[in-house]
């Protein structure tokens, strides 16, 4: 039997607010595909189908650049000075290329691949013009005396580079090769920092967006500026062109997207999409050729897809732009937070579904989901508690709090008094439906909480703690009416229980250890059972029962997941789930599974003969 790799949803694109979020499409027009940059992981993705995506997660650092390059290839730097490109339909990447010691914010390519311009924060040489794929220099990019944050070039009727940056210049430089004494022509008609420069499709324009709300539009070949459009009421963060050239779309802090006619400079439409959430914030935008579909992003991350005219998204794609830390599922639905503490719904068998999280959610770092077929209940590091229902995915107007912060949560079935149990470093407390707190156990001062299981009907609790010094003990409790009552003796550890779940019947405890180890414990005599080993090569992150009672799935820091069955000694199978990390694992059913990761996306796995 082997795992084999089904479904991927992919990360969402990086956001910072006050920047803006490059995000590109197919300029061939023979794919609506769109490319960016999600967390170590570059994304393309179609616009119509969000399971058909390429996810390339060789880059070491976080990636900062992701665009189409000549020749069906993608381009991606990251915030190592690093530039990798590689294909998308095989994955294998062509070049390595560390071009500089600091970010890479943009990259773009001749047509004939012969040059290659990149812009950086590299103080000194805040863009540069390479021979491909020597990096030899093609001439300065001089100029700019911070960093460029946008760079682009055309390729007729004679080749071309524009540059914006924080110093609020917008450079041209005819080339490459730009010869050695060539003097940039600098524009400096925008007050504040330049956040995205394109040329038109033809080359014979170029459009420029600013911090100062403003957008420009210029002669390539005049240098005469023909148009300055104002209308957006915060920075405009992305500007793109329609195929022909004849319209352009523009991204605004201010929550909307504008389309604009390039003739006359006159704004076409106006499409609001949010409210007062900063979060809705657009971030960036790009026009998609092969189907006149508009793209942009929001602070938050999501991609609205819109048809132009249309006053709302046909479509919304959803995920995460930072590593998932922990997840949940009911079968095929799928709940899940990042370091970020923003919290994300899948439906892994209705992948264009519209449910999501809506409301104000975690304000701080994500700790860990849990759900059963009532409530979703996630925790933040501040200890704040989200109970969210599954019927409607609206978080409550007002946390629980939880003193000391949250470390593990569980939760029973719907058929238990209580809604979850929450662990941290100082006590275990357990959570009712109407939001009221009950405090279990308060450790002791030589031990810190780890992690925390219930079984089904909630009446049995495990706690793991670490006993200082780093080695672990996870005890048993009768939880009558909120009092804890211990049985039995503790089952000491060389490490604490990262993760743990009961069995159905609540007479086997699966234990997923620091040490990477997983160990089957009966829980009437707290002896270990067969079952379980060493697979992992770093500590176990998620446990999750299939269905029949009979197997275990497993992930690990390793991003490895595996599958073990429940009382035999024989080696599980395993497959690489994830690039740095897997964090949660799930049955969708007998055959499926679906994991989370620090590669930002969930994936679904098929088990094969």
């Amino acid at each position: 039997m082997s795992i084999e790799g089904k479904q991927i949803f992919c990360g969402v694109p990086n956001t910072a607010r006050g920047e803006a979020s490059h995000v590109f499409a197919d300029p061939t027009g023979e794919t609506d595909r769109i490319s960016y940059a999600s967390g170590r992981s570059a994304v393309v993705v179609s616009c119509g189908d969000r399971e058909n995506v390429k996810v390339f997660t060789d880059h070491t650092r976080n990636v900062t650049a992701c665009r189409f390059a000549p020749k069906g290839l993608i381009a991606s730097g990251d915030e190592g000075g690093t530039i990798r490109v590689w294909n998308p339909e095989t994955m294998k990447q062509r070049e390595e290329l560390p071009v500089t010691g600091d970010v890479v914010r943009d990259v773009c390519f001749t047509s004939d691949m012969k040059f290659m311009a990149f812009a950086t924060d590299a103080r000194g040489v805040f863009a540069k013009v390479v021979k491909y794929p020597g990096c030899g220099s093609a001439g300065p990019v001089s100029g700019h005396t911070r960093r460029v944050t946008s760079i682009d070039i055309r390729n007729s009727p004679k080749t071309a580079v524009i540059t914006g940056g924080d110093d609020m210049i917008v450079g041209f430089y005819s080339g490459p090769p730009i010869p050695l004494a060539a003097v940039p022509i600098q524009k400096k008609h925008h007050t504040n920092f330049v956040l995205d420069v394109r040329f038109s499709p033809d080359g014979s324009k170029y459009a420029t967006s600013s911090s100062d709300r403003s957008v420009f539009i210029f002669d390539s070949e005049s240098q005469e500026k023909l148009h300055s459009m104002t209308g957006h009421t915060a920075s405009v963060t992305g500007v793109a062109w329609n195929k022909d050239g004849t319209k352009l779309v523009t991204s605004s802090s201010d929550k909307t997207i504008r389309v604009w006619d390039v003739a006359s400079g006159s704004c076409l439409e106006v499409v609001s999409l949010g409210d007062k959430d900063v979060l809705d914030m657009q971030v960036g935008c790009t026009w998609v050729p092969k189907t006149n579909e508009i793209v942009a992003v929001s602070l938050r991350g999501d991609i609205s897809v819109l048809v132009e005219g249309s006053s709302k998204p046909s479509k919304v794609i959803r995920g995460h732009a930072n590593p998932i830390v922990s997840l949940t599922n009911l079968e095929n639905k799928v709940y899940t937070v990042d370091s970020l503490g923003k919290c994300v719904f899948t439906d892994t068998n209705e992948p264009r579904t519209d449910a999501h999280f809506s409301g104000n959610g975690h304000k701080t770092t994500g700790k860990s989901i849990a759900c059963n077929s009532k409530v979703v209940v996630s925790g933040e590091t501040s200890g704040d508690v989200l109970l969210t229902l599954v019927d409607t995915l609206e978080f409550p107007s007002t946390p629980v709090s939880v003193k000391g912060g949250c470390a593990d949560i569980a939760c029973p079935g719907t058929g238990a008094e209580f809604a979850a149990v929450v662990i941290n470093d100082f006590r275990l407390v357990q959570i009712n439906y109407d939001g009221s707190i009950l405090e279990l156990l308060c450790f002791e001062k030589s031990e810190t909480g780890i992690s925390v299981s219930v079984t089904e009907d909630g009446k049995t609790v495990a706690v793991s703690v670490e006993v200082r010094g780093g080695a672990g003990k996870t005890s048993f409790y009768k939880n009558t009416n909120g009092k804890l009552e211990k049985f039995g003796d503790s089952i000491d550890g060389a490490t604490a229980a990262n993760r743990m779940i009961f069995t159905k019947d609540g007479s086997t405890l699966i234990i997923g250890e620091k040490s990477r180890h997983v160990k089957m414990f009966d829980v009437t005599k707290q002896v270990k059972v067969t079952g379980g080993g060493a697979c992992h090569s770093a500590r176990v992150d998620g446990l999750s029962l299939a269905p029949d009672g009979k197997r275990v799935a497993s992930v690990g820091m390793d991003g490895t997941l595996a599958i073990w069955v429940l009382g035999s000694r024989s080696k599980p199978i395993s497959a690489k789930a994830h690039r740095n990390g897997a964090n949660g694992v799930g049955w969708v059913d007998g055959e499926t599974l679906v994991t989370g990761g620090g590669d930002n996306s969930v994936r679904t796995w098929t088990l094969k003969e």
